[in-house]
């Protein structure tokens, strides 16, 4: 492995990391046969993100994922009142959905489901 000295990130880049407990890190080496590390982080919330250093052929390269919050009530539903459905994506075995919500300025969420729907938690009802 590589040592990876130089990180192109910024301070507004990383700020709202800081308080997140590291909760995984793991060694990795992508298609592309580039090594680097994978820095799973988690809140006091339970929000997730996921950071990916890589030694590409450039230098190093950040990656980040959105910030991810668990959805514990229908409170935490109500923000997103008046969002539209734009999409509806899952992969080949149609698990691991993500609903892709657009809000009246043009801002989007995504809603995941990282498993199965059970048919037992979530239902839809029409009149």
């Amino acid at each position: 492995m590589s040592i990876l000295h130089e990180i192109y990130a910024s301070e507004e880049d990383l700020k709202d990391l800081k308080g997140m407990s590291i909760t995984n890190i793991e060694n990795f080496k992508d298609s592309l046969n580039q090594e680097g590390v994978v820095i799973e982080l988690e809140g006091e919330h339970g929000e997730k993100v996921t950071v990916s250093i890589t030694d590409g052929a450039d230098g190093t390269e950040f990656h980040r994922s959105a910030k991810q919050f668990p959805l514990y009530t229908a409170q935490d539903l109500r923000d997103y009142e008046g969002y539209t459905i734009k999409e509806v994506q899952s992969d080949d075995n149609d698990l691991n959905s993500r609903v892709i919500l657009e809000g009246k300025e043009g801002n989007t969420v995504t809603l995941i489901a990282d498993k199965a729907l059970d048919g037992e938690t979530l239902f839809i009802e029409e009149e």
